[in-house]
């Protein structure tokens, strides 16, 4: 299953040369590297230093700062994802998404999407063990909520909203248990890969790389709430710059990730739902593969 996740994304990711960056440790530093050395320049060009007085992450990064540069990375790598998307459509039907029929394929969507978020379908079906669902389901909460969060705050943001916002703001809340679920998720992905780096054998790049990421994404961001609650500035700054790091590399490498095999397994399941009303070719899924009633349980067996 592992292989064959790899060789998906890799295959229908656009930029076989990029494709490269998901699956080797050297190049994902490299990228990292690159990122910080853009967030260094970002605070090289500005003029006002950080105040040291006390935490105000805005004197670092202003806020139109970090909407733009991370807006337009999000952009660029649901672009490129979306791309790939596309292509795995097209591989599995043998037609371009534009000639689907848009009102089937919205319900084999909306359909596949919540069984995948009630722990039945994609998410729960990997080919892993089964207590292992809940971590999938932590890890698409965690990361999604606090997606829907960063956004709904930039756009509060962008007109004229206050902020830092208060402990118990209902978007900190969410955010808050979102982070949780997004560590207690990518942490339990990483110990094994921990473990065997522990013992002295370096985990794959491919597999290991999408936990250990989100992990430091969400502890980082967790760390600089709570020096800014401190108000501990020389911590503060560090934790804060490793988050945006930590996230802005998570941006970069999306596309060619492990991350990126959600999204077409999940176009294989909504495939399968679509193909199963309207009676259409499997291309791509096999002759074995069970035909699915429009009516019945649409919880796919795709690998």
């Amino acid at each position: 299953m592992a292989a064959i996740r790899q060789m998906a994304v890799e295959h229908f990711a656009p930029g076989e040369g990029l494709a490269r960056v998901g699956r080797s440790w050297r190049l994902t530093l490299c990228v990292a590297v690159g990122v910080a050395l853009f967030l260094l320049l970002v605070v090289g060009l500005k003029s006002q230093s950080p105040t040291l007085d006390h935490v105000y992450y805005a004197s670092l990064f202003s806020h139109s700062v970090l909407n733009a540069v991370f807006g337009t990375a999000a952009l660029v790598a649901l672009g490129v994802l979306g791309v790939g998307v596309s292509r795995a459509w097209a591989a599995f039907s043998g037609s371009p998404m534009w000639k689907a029929d848009f009102f089937s394929l919205g319900r084999a969507l909306l359909w596949s999407c919540g069984a995948s978020l009630a722990g039945r379908g994609t998410v729960g079906d990997c080919g892993e063990p089964e207590r292992r669902t809940w971590t999938h389901l932590a890890i698409v909460y965690g990361f999604g909520g606090l997606f829907v969060v960063a956004g709904a705050v930039a756009i509060q943001l962008a007109r004229g909203g206050v902020y830092p916002l208060d402990a118990l703001h209902p978007l900190k809340v969410v955010g808050n248990v979102c982070g949780l679920a997004l560590i207690a998720g990518s942490a339990a992905f990483a110990w094994p890969h921990l473990r065997s780096l522990w013992r002295g054998e370096p985990p794959s790049c491919f597999h290991a790389t999408p936990s250990v990421s989100l992990l430091l994404v969400a502890a980082t961001g967790l760390l600089t709430e709570v020096f800014r609650y401190l108000d501990l500035p020389l911590l503060a700054y560090p934790a804060y710059f490793v988050h945006l790091i930590a996230v802005l590399t998570t941006f970069v490498i999306l596309p060619y990730s492990k991350l990126a095999h959600a999204a077409y397994h999940t176009v294989a399941a909504v495939y399968r739902r679509y193909a199963a009303c309207h009676d259409g070719p499997r291309v791509a899924m096999g002759d074995e593969a069970p035909v699915l009633s429009c009516q019945g349980d649409p919880t796919p067996e795709v690998s």
